[in-house]
């Protein structure tokens, strides 16, 4: 993998945030360009980033005020995100494209950050090529304002899970306490909620398959689904 100087970006700004689609506009946007996701995924096979980072439907489900940011922290068997404005020892881990620049607009507590996840952080911004050429697809195929840039790991000590054939991470949101939960849901469930993150593999010679990594739903907007205990 070539890799560069640490890739310099920016933090984005509660107004920047705001701007960012909320996730009914940003889901339908994706059903018609949907075509579009593996050719923006391949970059990260052929740069191997496919167990580092990945591309992320931007979205949001409420506003930021100012001197707002969005953070991961640790709760019980998952993990909160919510806003702050403690802004001191956060650990970026989603991207976004600003003003032809890459923007962190979602950070991880420091303090209870994984390894993980903090190598991955430094691996992506590390990645001067990869960046490049992504940003590139994205302004080409006019998807810089849909999707977006993170890490792979959930990013917290003992949460580093990914899907099973029989559990599925979900992002769960309540709009109104402003507080969202990656947790993990029973695939049995009769609700399917949407995908919003993929990981990349390599099909064939040629192409590249998509794999959903997590899915979110608003709480307020859905059925309570049944948590299961998250696979340490």
């Amino acid at each position: 993998m070539p890799w560069g100087i640490v890739m310099a970006y920016s933090f984005a700004s509660a107004s920047e945030f705001n701007e960012i689609l909320d996730i009914g506009a940003a889901r339908r946007t994706l059903e018609e360009q949907s075509g579009l996701l593996c050719r923006v995924g391949e970059l990260f096979v052929t740069h191997r980033m496919e167990t580092v980072a990945c591309l992320v439907l931007m979205h949001r489900h409420y506003e930021l005020a100012d001197g707002e940011r969005l953070v991961r922290y640790p709760s019980g068997k998952s993990v909160a995100i919510r806003p702050s404005k403690d802004l001191d020892n956060l650990v970026p881990c989603s991207w976004c494209l600003r003003r032809g620049q890459w923007t962190a607009y979602e950070y991880s507590a420091s303090q209870s950050t994984s390894p993980g996840l903090k190598e991955q952080s430094s691996l992506i911004l590390a990645g001067d090529l990869f960046l490049r050429e992504l940003k590139e697809r994205l302004v080409d195929t006019e998807t810089a304002g849909l999707f977006g840039l993170t890490c792979l790991s959930l990013g917290h000590e003992g949460l580093d899970v990914f899907p099973t054939n029989k559990t599925a991470i979900v992002e769960t949101t309540d709009i109104k306490r402003r507080i969202g939960f990656f947790t993990s849901w029973d695939t049995g469930s009769n609700h399917a909620p949407a995908p919003s993150c993929w990981s990349f593999i390599a099909s064939t010679r040629d192409q590249v398959a998509a794999r959903v990594v997590r899915s979110c739903v608003d709480c307020d907007r859905a059925p309570v689904l049944k948590p299961v205990p998250l696979i340490l």
